[in-house]
């Protein structure tokens, strides 16, 4: 079952599901290989991933699951990996019933991405 991605407004942005991500609607937007996050679309390294928290290029979070304890990975900036091949589309899961809100995490001012959800899969 597809786990719930928020952004830092707790707003419900996407979801996780063992190495894809997904839009709100179930497009496939991202796929995850070793720990990092590519775009679908364009192959794109889009950042590090650990467990079900998203980070930009600069190591802050953009997307989180409540599940999951955020770690600030700043101030040491992550390595871009090596492209990996990418995987075939994955089969559409069924939409799970929307979570309900989370609580707002607890981190530092700069712990968060000024990049939307949007703005990181457009990177």
């Amino acid at each position: 079952m597809p786990d719930p991605l928020f952004d830092r407004r707790l707003s419900l942005v996407g979801w996780i599901y063992p190495e894809h991500v997904f839009d709100p609607e179930m497009g496939w937007v991202a796929f995850i290989v070793d720990g990092n996050a590519w775009s679908a679309s364009t192959n794109h390294w889009l950042g590090p991933v650990r467990g079900r928290v998203c980070y930009d290029h600069l190591g802050r979070v953009v997307v989180w699951n409540p599940d999951d304890n955020i770690e600030v990975i700043a101030p040491i900036r992550p390595l871009r990996p090596f492209q990996p091949f990418r995987p075939f589309r994955p089969l559409r899961p069924l939409r799970p019933l929307r979570p309900l809100r989370p609580l707002r995490p607890l981190l530092p001012p700069g712990a968060w991405s000024p990049l939307s959800f949007e703005a990181w899969l457009a990177q």
